[in-house]
């Protein structure tokens, strides 16, 4: 398995397991974001070219973070987008994210995981002393 100085992995069956820390909820919506699209494919070689912005909005945060990832999983197998660079803002349940990054190119990316889906199972947002923790599962 990949592994990065933003996000580690908790154990999980079937799934991958994602956590994430930051010092403010955007931040680690940021690294969760960026968790996402290295999981897919290696961020190495990936270039900031073009922008996309995503958005989630639910009843709780937890609804708007799975809707913003899931929009981020629809742009990926979509258009293959990949995303290098997150910028987000949190008002009340709306996530709203600018993503910078480039499509897929099998010559120059290294493809890693399927992510299938997003899943609520064992979703963590808290607030912590040091900021904040995400927990996210992904269905691969």
């Amino acid at each position: 398995m990949c592994s990065s100085d933003f996000y580690s992995f908790f154990e999980h069956t079937a799934d991958i397991g994602v956590e994430v820390k930051g010092k403010t909820l955007e931040e680690a919506i940021e690294r969760v974001l960026l968790a996402f699209y290295d999981l897919n494919v290696s961020l190495d070689n990936v270039e900031e070219r073009m922008e996309r912005v995503i958005k989630g909005e639910g009843e709780t945060l937890q609804d708007s973070l799975v809707y913003l990832l899931e929009e981020a999983l629809f742009l990926f197998d979509t258009e293959g987008f990949i995303g290098k660079h997150v910028d987000v803002k949190v008002e009340e349940n709306i996530i709203k994210a600018t993503v910078r990054g480039e499509p897929f190119n099998p010559q120059r990316h290294e493809p890693r995981f399927e992510i299938k889906a997003i899943t609520y199972h064992q979703m963590v947002i808290k607030e912590t002393d040091e900021g904040f923790l995400i927990r996210v599962v992904f269905d691969v």
